[in-house]
């Protein structure tokens, strides 16, 4: 090797993650303009009332983190967070009292129902691990999660941008 050759080898600026991560950036604008987040399965279907629960379910985590076993378990969640919301409205415009046949008061049946889902409810988020921590790997989990949630503000500014559609991201 010749001197000028050994020379430009020490000064060489040192490998970088720098490919990883615009790669990885690429994958997270790719993944937030693809097909979208999963859908619920022909076989567990969502009502409109329980499809806001199910849009804010399947979005706490990223799309690839999702198993199908995991998607109809977040069919099951959103039901249970639906009716609790129906259950709370009606005992809100109800009491949370009634009187017996035999003239007693008593706890509205409506409070131990919502009691019941509340169980299922932190039951299904335990086993969907959306209870506010990341499981497994937290620095993996949570850096993939940002960038996915920042390449969706990249393309939503895009999309306001272009109000006629014209950019095909």
């Amino acid at each position: 090797m010749t001197r000028a050759r050994a020379i430009q080898n020490k000064i060489r600026a040192p490998q970088s993650d720098a490919p990883h991560a615009v790669a990885a950036t690429v994958s997270s604008v790719a993944a937030a303009n693809s097909e979208g987040y999963p859908e619920p399965p022909a076989h567990a279907k969502v009502t409109a009332a329980e499809r806001p629960f199910w849009d804010d379910i399947i979005r706490s985590r990223a799309r690839d983190e999702w198993s199908r076993i995991e998607v109809v378990w977040a069919v099951q969640l959103a039901r249970v967070m639906a009716a609790i919301e129906a259950l709370q409205a009606e005992l809100a415009a109800g009491s949370y009292t009634i009187v017996t046949d035999k003239g007693w008061p008593a706890t509205n049946p409506k409070v131990g129902a919502i009691s019941q889902l509340s169980t299922r409810q932190l039951r299904l988020s335990n086993a969907l691990r959306i209870t506010g921590m990341a499981v497994g790997d937290p620095s993996t989990i949570v850096n993939n999660r940002k960038a996915e949630r920042q390449a969706e503000g990249i393309l939503n500014k895009a999309r306001e941008g272009d109000p006629e559609g014209l950019l095909a991201l």
